[in-house]
């Protein structure tokens, strides 16, 4: 095997593949169980060599070149994806009574420690998929799907399971709780934000646009003000609870 072949491996997300072909020699450690060897070589993904050196400073200081090529691999794999109509999206997941939620911010705005508030309060009934960027998949006829990746946030919290899309919360930081239902400009602003893809031609916008406006006109999406506590978390668990209700009775 050459040394080119050496450093390539496939990952499988929501059942699709995506070919890496790494510079450093070790990154495929940071994939896990994601990244198999392989030698297939078709639209394999290379990062370009200029990404890693000149983003090294954005990282703390003695960052692996590994962890950086991991990291910075993020957005052209959530592109690849987008031809299969799936994608990656920046959220904490988990599942809850047979559903995936998904909490979703900018970073340090407390996904993890609402989730972490559910891990208190519920243990026995709730499961992670990913800790920060679990893939959103749309099979033509089927549900929305939620599906782990190997970017589970700096606490390392994933599962290999999938579920379906049950609703997504906009978290926001407030000193009193309060939750309603996204506008629809609010809901399609944050998604755009939120997917980690950067479109590179007009056809892939055109995907992305629809897999965003799939999601706002087939699942309810929620702007939650909170103060991080577990009485804010016992609020969004009553909404979800009261949602569900109303879907089986209708």
């Amino acid at each position: 095997m050459t040394r080119e072949l050496a450093n390539t491996y496939k990952a499988i997300y929501a059942g699709y593949p995506v070919v890496y072909r790494f510079r450093i020699p070790y990154t495929y450690r940071y994939f896990g169980s994601f990244a198999q060897q392989c030698e297939e070589t078709s639209e394999e993904i290379l990062l370009p060599e200029e990404i890693i050196a000149g983003r090294a400073a954005l990282y703390p200081e003695g960052t692996k070149k590994g962890y950086i090529e991991y990291k910075e691999l993020i957005p052209y794999t959530a592109g690849h994806l987008l031809r299969y109509q799936c994608s990656i999206f920046h959220a904490v997941s988990f599942i809850f009574r047979g559903k995936a939620w998904l909490l979703t911010a900018p970073s340090g705005t407390g996904k993890t420690t609402q989730y972490m508030n559910w891990v208190q309060l519920h243990p026995n009934e709730i499961i992670v998929i990913s800790g920060d960027m679990p893939v959103l998949a749309m099979d033509h006829g089927r549900s929305i799907q939620v599906c782990p990746s190997p970017w589970n946030g700096k606490e390392k919290m994933g599962n290999a399971v999938s579920a379906e899309l049950g609703g997504i919360i906009i978290l926001n930081q407030d000193k009193s709780n309060s939750i309603r239902f996204a506008d629809k400009k609010e809901s399609i602003l944050t998604l755009f934000s939120q997917f980690m893809a950067i479109p590179e031609s007009k056809e892939e916008i055109r995907i992305l646009s629809d897999m965003i406006q799939r999601i706002v006109a087939e699942v309810p999406i929620w702007v939650f003000s909170n103060t991080g506590t577990v009485e804010s978390t016992m609020v969004l668990r009553q909404t979800i609870e009261d949602y569900l209700a109303l879907e089986v009775n209708e």
